[in-house]
This record gives C-alpha cells, structure tokens and sequence, in this order.
C-alpha cells in the first residue's frame, strides 16, 4: 500500500514538474517573441518618421501607413493557463509584418527619390533653357541666373525627396516669373513687328523719329544738368545699333529696350527740368522762355560785347525791382561809367546782370552786342555793360511770366 502511495507522489510530483517546465517555457518564449515584436514595431514606426522627415507626401505613404496601422491595432489572443503558444505565433507573425511594412517604406523612399531627382533635374534644364531664350529677347536674366546657380549648388548636395522638391520650388518660382516676363516681351514685339508692318526699314524708322521728338528736350535739359547729354547719348547708341540691324527680331528688341530708355528720359525731363528757364544766346543774341520744355515766347536781346561779356551759366533771377535807376558802379572819368538809366522792369540772375529793357536801345538781335551803344557821356562800348537787353513789349511780358527764381541759362 505504501508503495503504491509512493508511486503516486513520484507521478504527481512528474505531472507538476512537467506542466511548470511547459509554463515556464511558455512565458519565457512569449517574452522573446514580444520583444522581437515590439522592436520590429519600433524600427517600423522610426522608418516611418524618417520617411516623413525627408519629405515624403501622406499620399506617397498612404499604402504602408495603413497597413501599419492594421498592425498597430492588432490584439494579442489570450494564452491558457499551460499549454498553448498562440501569443507567441502572435508577435512573431507581427514582426515579421512591421519587417515587411520597413522594407515597403524603404522601396518607396527609393522610388520618391529617385523621381523627385529626375523632376528637380529636369526643372533646372527647363530653366536654363528659359534664360537663354530670356537672353535673346534681351531680358535682363541676372536674377534669374543667380537663382539658377545656387539651384544647381542645392542640387549637387541633396539628397532626400524634401531637398530635391525644395530645389525645384525654387527653380519652378522664378522660371514661372521669368516665362511671365518672355511672354509679355514676345507679345509687346509682335505688336511692334505689325505696327511696322513687319518691315524692319519702317520699325527703324519709327526708331529715330522717337529719337528726335525727344532731342530738343533733352537738349534744354542738358543746358542746365548733365543728365541730358547723357540720356541723348545713350538714345543715340541704342538708335544707330536698332539701324544697324539687318533681323527683325534683334531691331524689334532693341526697339523695346528704346521705348524703356526713352521712358527714363523722360522721367529725367520731368524731374530735372525747370518748370520755366529763359535761354540766352549770345551767339544768337535772342532770348527764348520754355514751359515744361515747350518754347511760349522768344525774342530779340543784346548781351555783353568783347569788352564787358555777359557771364555763361546756369542762374535764377533772383529779385524782381520795377522803375529801377541803374547807377554807374564805375567812376566818372571811366570809359565804363553811364549816366543815370531808368528802366521799368529789372530782374537781376547774376550780381550785377540781369533781364531788363533798355529804352534807349533801338538795335536788338544778332550783331548787336558787337555795336556801339552810347553812354551819354561822349563815351561808346559794344553791346552792354554784362546785362541782357530787351525790347520794352518782351521785358513786360517775361515780367509778367517769370516768377522769382525762374532759371536763367546763358549759352
């Protein structure tokens, strides 16, 4: 009996043993394969960041985004208390799910990249293609060439979709800018070329009639700054090479680029250019008053002889003294000295110099500063003391227009 209980003690304490070893191993192969799992899980997920960090779209990741998803929400079975090793087939089939999503991120990381690659290459040859059609049209491409250099620096050193579509934001911005630019330049040509009647010797002619019409304000403006020699300059060159042509096209281009210089002159006219001047001409011995450079009145002056030259120079009149008496600044016994004169309209520019009538002056106009006038003292000089002599009717009248400060140039 008490070898058959024996026997019993030693079975039981087998049965025990066996099922702690299986439980034990159960539980020692589940905590494996969980780790196994949640790494894969882990390197899945980081995978799936990276990816997002080096610029792939949620569309691009749409596909394996949820198919780790489906893993994510996936519930481990319940294990039995001893046997059974379902967990465990669980984790291990997972694992080798997130290994399989690593490998799809990693074929579509391969993928994007390679096509944003060839699409920032091929944006960049576009562009350059751009500016030398820019460049014929003579389009100023020096922004878009600095853009086109330190596009081609990006390139050469990136590496991910997000530095590869960053090159071509950049590139496909300013193409978009300069495309704009050719096609508003093509369709002001093509107006020009029919204007013209797409004969290249009517285009140059307008040309140089645009030249002229503007030569004579740019002539008034370079008596009094140097901005209008230079503008007259400038239209020249670009009117004899637009002559020069034998292409349409290139005359139409430089036709443009006239139309642009001769706007700025313009500009210059309307900035630089005295509201009204008075132009004196010694050699001509005349007078010529401009209002917003359009001549209103013109008349007849004597200057300065050899002896006493009125001074050249820009000046303003400066005050404005009705019935004046000129007194003579030389003493008497001087060939220079005048008896008293009476005028009734002076207006001095230049210490003693300026505009005024001259009632005892019959002779006015060319050679008439090179004629004796009388100074009532026995004494005769040529033309006037400096002053600029006019007819009583033309000082009356350059009284009435010309305000204090009203530019006086004498040539």
């Amino acid at each position: 009996m008490r070898r058959r209980w024996l026997y019993g003690g030693i079975v039981a304490v087998v049965i025990v043993a066996t099922v702690f070893t299986f439980s034990a191993t159960r539980v020692w192969s589940e905590s494996v394969a969980h780790g196994r799992y949640v790494a894969a899980q882990q390197l899945a997920h980081s995978a799936l960041l990276t990816a997002r960090r080096d610029g792939l779209t949620p569309g691009e990741l749409s596909s394996v985004s949820r198919y780790v998803g489906t893993l994510d929400r996936s519930r481990a079975p319940e294990s039995l208390p001893v046997f059974g090793s379902a967990r465990s087939d669980f984790y291990a089939r997972e694992a080798r799910g997130y290994g399989n999503a690593r490998q799809q991120i990693s074929a579509t990381v391969r993928q994007v990249t390679r096509v944003t690659r060839m699409s920032s290459a091929h944006n960049l040859q576009k562009f350059r293609n751009d500016i030398a059609g820019a460049r014929t049209l003579k389009l100023d491409v020096t922004p878009a060439g600095a853009v086109l250099n330190q596009a081609t620096e990006q390139a050469a050193v990136a590496y991910t979709p997000r530095e590869f579509r960053a090159v071509s934001a950049r590139v496909s911005a300013a193409d978009s800018a300069l495309r704009s630019a050719i096609q508003v330049r093509q369709a002001a040509l093509n107006r020009l070329v029919d204007q013209a009647g797409h004969s290249l010797p009517a285009l140059q002619a307008s040309a140089g009639q645009s030249v002229e019409a503007l030569r004579p304000t740019l002539a008034l403006l370079a008596l009094v700054n140097a901005r209008g020699r230079t503008d007259q300059a400038n239209l020249d060159r670009q009117a004899s090479a637009i002559a020069s042509q034998s292409d349409m096209t290139t005359a139409a281009v430089g036709v443009l680029n006239l139309d642009q210089s001769i706007a700025a002159a313009r500009k210059d006219i309307t900035a630089l250019l005295p509201a009204k001047m008075i132009v004196v001409s010694t050699e001509a011995q005349s007078a010529t008053a401009y209002e917003g450079g359009t001549q209103v009145y013109s008349t007849p002056v004597t200057t300065g002889g050899p002896e006493l030259p009125t001074d050249h120079g820009v000046f303003h009149i400066y005050e404005k003294i009705p019935n004046f008496t000129f007194h003579s600044p030389w003493p008497v016994g001087s060939p220079y000295y005048y008896l008293p004169s009476f005028v009734q309209y002076w207006m001095p520019f230049y210490g003693g110099e300026g505009l005024h009538d001259a009632s005892w002056r019959s002779n006015f106009g060319p050679g008439s500063n090179l004629q004796p006038t009388d100074l009532g003292t026995g004494n005769y000089i040529l033309g006037t003391h400096g002053c600029v002599n006019l007819p009583t009717d033309a000082a009356a009248w350059v009284w009435n227009w010309a305000p204090l400060g009203t530019t006086v140039v004498v040539t």
